[in-house]
């Protein structure tokens, strides 16, 4: 249930009530995300994966990427390449996770969660903030997480190796790039 009164916004949600300005954020519903799944797909599939493939290309080292790219080690290791292996597979798990209902309240509060830590939206702050909350939610046993948060490089490995569950893996990258889309629509 999710009722909304003015523009400054009240919403009483599934988890109870939660005080917003008006932004983009405000307006995250199963319709809207329905509305906006075109935009998210392209944001997803064409221009966050063709970013990071830039970043993987022959000639670029690591530390040119996180010098051109404003990003640190971490957020570098971090990225989700096994997740951009298959664009079709992409496509599914936008399509899926779209049309679930909770989808809209995780983006709201995800947004919400990131606006609290008063941090500026950029990819090195997003690429933190979001590889913690995968590894939070990942159903994993907890030694692999402390690894994971210690050595974020070795998601690949532990998903390559069916480790971490790969629709786990494949949703959460889903649910934060689509987050991701929403909050950079505020700058």
């Amino acid at each position: 249930m999710l009722k909304v009164f003015s523009n400054k916004m009240m919403i009483i949600g599934c988890f109870g009530l939660v005080l917003i300005g008006s932004s983009v954020a405000a307006y995250i519903t199963p319709e809207r995300l329905k509305q906006d799944k075109p935009k998210i797909k392209e944001y997803i599939v064409e221009y966050t994966a063709g970013r990071i493939a830039q970043s993987q290309g022959r000639l670029v080292t690591k530390s040119m990427a996180c010098a051109f790219g404003r990003i640190s080690s971490e957020v570098y290791d971090s990225m989700p390449l096994e997740f951009f292996k298959n664009k079709s597979e992409i496509e599914k798990v936008i399509d899926a996770e779209i049309e679930k209902p909770e989808t809209a309240v995780y983006i709201f509060q995800s947004i919400q969660d990131f606006k609290l830590t008063n941090q500026p939206v950029n990819d090195d702050t997003l690429g933190k903030f979001f590889f913690k909350r995968t590894v939070d939610g990942l159903n994993v046993a907890e030694r692999y997480k402390e690894v994971l948060r210690t050595q974020p490089i070795m998601m690949e490995q532990l998903v390559k190796r069916g480790v971490i569950p790969q629709n786990d893996y494949m949703r959460f990258n889903t649910l934060h790039l689509s987050t991701k889309f929403y909050l950079e629509q505020e700058l």
